[in-house]
């Protein structure tokens, strides 16, 4: 013990008390408390300025666009129809009788019905005739059940919306027959007159003044004041009417090649002024279905081989 004393007196001398001195626990309270009483220090927000804000937002969304551009896109009409090997062709019910006919029968002799097994044959692909009333063709939502309708389809400006069209490949245009004695060479020169139809079809429409424009190029004129309208079962039952008319007000509105092929057949009648309207026939595709460009493209491009130009 004398030792460590001899020492710890050595050590005091050579270095001063401040080296060994005594920690006092009452200061080492005093100052917790002064620590403790002290408010705590404020945390800054962060400050982001706009130019850094934009910038970010450029990064993410040019990060966004990359990501987006290499996702697999959903295949078009034309590769899902060539993948599959078969076009489904919508055509109207009573063209297809039989729908599958037997073997060594005939095939369904409707011409759209030739023009679309023709188009398959030059795409590669087996034809599926897909049995849809004319009201389903025209409205699409089409769910996938087929993809074009070859029918015979008119083009008018109410389409648009709910189809898309390729190039119209057939043109019907309709003109006014009356008598060989009518003194009658335009529209404009009857006098209200009875005007003789096919049931059903578009000139009954024109006559009662609610056909639509076909499209925005086209012109329909307008029909004669005070028109009467007399529908027929057949387009040359009005070549006899009109044949055996009693006035001169009576007139046929009917496709001019189905006029002049009655003019050919001996009738007593005459074709007389411009069209008044001219159909157009086009393919259609759903507008909510895969993409159908390419596949319009195409058939429009094989169209014209296989069907007589206008």
């Amino acid at each position: 013990m004398a030792e460590f004393e001899r020492h710890l007196r050595q050590a005091i001398r050579a270095y001063g008390d401040t080296a060994v001195r005594r920690v006092d626990p009452s200061r080492i309270a005093e100052s917790a408390e002064r620590r403790a009483a002290e408010p705590p220090m404020a945390v800054r927000p962060l400050r982001i300025s706009w130019l850094t804000l934009v910038v970010a937002l450029l990064i993410l969304a040019a990060l966004a666009a990359t990501a987006g551009s290499r996702l697999p896109r959903p295949p078009d009409l034309l590769s899902t129809i060539l993948d599959r090997g078969s076009l489904r062709v919508g055509v109207d019910p009573e063209a297809l009788e039989p729908i599958a006919p037997p073997p060594g029968a005939a095939d369904p002799a409707g011409g759209d019905v030739r023009l679309a097994r023709q188009l398959a044959e030059r795409l590669g692909v087996d034809l599926v005739l897909v049995p849809i009333i004319r009201a389903d063709q025209s409205s699409g939502g089409w769910n996938g059940r087929l993809d074009v309708v070859i029918d015979e389809l008119v083009v008018t400006s109410g389409l648009e919306g709910r189809l898309v069209l390729g190039r119209p490949y057939r043109f019907i245009p309709y003109g006014l027959a009356v008598p060989v004695g009518s003194g009658v060479n335009q529209v404009p020169d009857l006098v209200r007159p009875e005007l003789c139809v096919e049931a059903g079809d578009h000139a009954e429409a024109w006559v009662s003044g609610r056909l639509q424009a076909l499209s925005a190029r086209d012109r329909v004129d307008v029909p004669p004041p005070g028109a009467r309208l007399r529908r027929e079962a057949a387009s040359l039952r009005c070549a006899r009417v009109v044949e055996g008319a009693a006035t001169g007000d009576e007139g046929w509105i009917g496709p001019t090649t189905t006029i002049d092929a009655a003019i050919r057949a001996g009738f007593a009648i005459r074709r007389v002024g411009d069209p008044v309207f001219t159909l157009q026939h086009a393919i259609a595709a759903d507008r909510h279905g895969p993409d159908p460009t390419s596949l319009l493209e195409r058939l429009d491009a094989l169209v014209s081989d296989v069907e007589p130009a206008p």
